[in-house]
C-alpha cells in the first residue's frame, strides 16, 4: 500500500512539475514580440526573385501580449557567404517605432545593380522596450536585371595575375572584369573609379587614383559596339594620396546609357 501511496505522490509531482514549466514557457514566449503576416518578395515579378535595382517590399503585423511596448525593428537583407566580412548588405537598418503595443509595418528598399547575384538572406528583428526579441526571415535571391549590362565577373589583381587587396604606392592594380549587353543593345564604355578616403571626411578632398571612362582598355581592347568583352584595365598607384583603406567603383554603360556597377574597397600603404 505504501508503494501505490509513494507512486500515486511521485505521479502528481511530476504533473505539478510539468505543468508549471508549461506555464512558465507560455508566459517567456508571451513576453515576446508576436510578428504575424509575414511577407517579404519583389514588388514586380516572381516574389522570392529581386532584379538588379529592384524594389523588395516588406510586411508585417506585430503586437505585444504584455504591457511592455514596442520600440524598434531592424531589417537586414545580406548575401550567402562563407564569414560575416564576405557578405554584401543590401540593407542593415534599425528603425524606431512610439512604443506601440501593436502595429503594422509596410516599407521597401532598392537592390542596388552592384549587388552580387545569388542567394540572400533577409531578417526582420523586433525589440521591445523591456529588452525582448522576436526575428523572422526568408530566402530571396538577386538575378540579373534584363534591361542592365550585366558584369557577371570582376576581380582586382597584381600584375602576376594574382587576387590582390593589399596594394604599396608604385604597384600596379589589374582591374579584371567581363562586361555582356543585354538583348537589343551594345556596350558603349566603361567608367573607373578609385579614391582614398582623406582625413578630413570632405569629397572634395578625396584623391582618385584613377576617375575616367573608357571606350577602350588599357591593353588596347575595345568595348564600344561590343555585346560581351573581357576588359583588363591597368593603373599605376600614385605616391600622392592618403594611406589605407581606398574604394573601388566600376560601372558599366550600354549604347542606351543603362548602367550597372561593382564596388569593392582595397588597401594602398606607403
Amino acid at each position: 500500500m505504501k508503494n501505490f501511496k509513494s507512486l500515486g505522490l511521485f505521479v502528481a509531482i511530476v504533473a505539478l512539475t510539468f505543468t508549471s514549466c508549461e506555464k512558465e514557457d507560455n508566459t517567456k514566449q508571451a513576453l515576446h514580440p508576436v510578428i504575424s503576416e509575414f511577407s517579404v518578395g519583389a514588388e514586380i515579378g516572381d516574389g522570392a526573385e529581386i532584379p538588379l535595382g529592384g524594389q523588395v517590399s516588406f510586411t508585417f503585423n506585430v503586437e505585444m501580449e504584455t504591457e511592455d511596448r514596442i520600440i524598434s525593428y531592424h531589417v537586414e537583407m545580406h548575401s550567402e557567404a562563407a564569414t560575416e566580412a564576405d557578405e554584401f548588405k543590401v540593407i542593415d537598418e534599425t528603425f524606431e517605432v512610439a512604443e506601440l503595443r501593436n502595429t503594422h509595418i509596410h516599407d521597401h528598399f532598392a537592390v542596388p545593380t552592384d549587388a552580387p547575384l545569388g542567394a540572400y538572406h533577409f531578417h526582420v528583428k523586433v525589440t521591445s522596450k523591456d529588452g525582448y526579441e522576436s526575428e523572422v526571415g526568408q530566402e530571396l535571391k538577386v538575378i540579373a536585371n534584363p534591361a542592365l549590362p550585366i558584369i557577371p565577373n570582376f576581380s582586382i589583381e597584381d600584375e602576376s595575375g594574382a587576387p590582390k587587396k593589399d596594394f604599396k604606392k608604385g604597384d600596379v592594380i589589374v582591374v579584371k572584369f567581363t562586361a555582356e549587353a543585354t538583348e537589343g543593345s551594345t556596350l558603349d564604355h566603361y567608367a573607373l573609379e578609385i579614391h582614398d578616403e582623406p582625413k578630413s571626411g570632405e569629397l572634395e578632398d578625396e584623391f582618385k587614383q584613377v576617375d575616367g571612362e573608357f571606350t577602350t582598355d588599357t591593353e588596347g581592347t575595345t568595348v564600344k559596339g561590343e555585346t560581351k568583352v573581357n576588359v583588363v584595365h591597368k593603373v599605376t598607384i600614385n605616391e600622392v594620396g592618403e594611406a589605407g583603406i581606398n574604394h573601388f567603383h566600376l560601372h558599366v554603360y550600354d549604347n542606351k546609357n543603362n548602367g550597372s556597377a561593382a564596388t569593392d574597397k582595397l588597401t594602398i600603404n606607403e
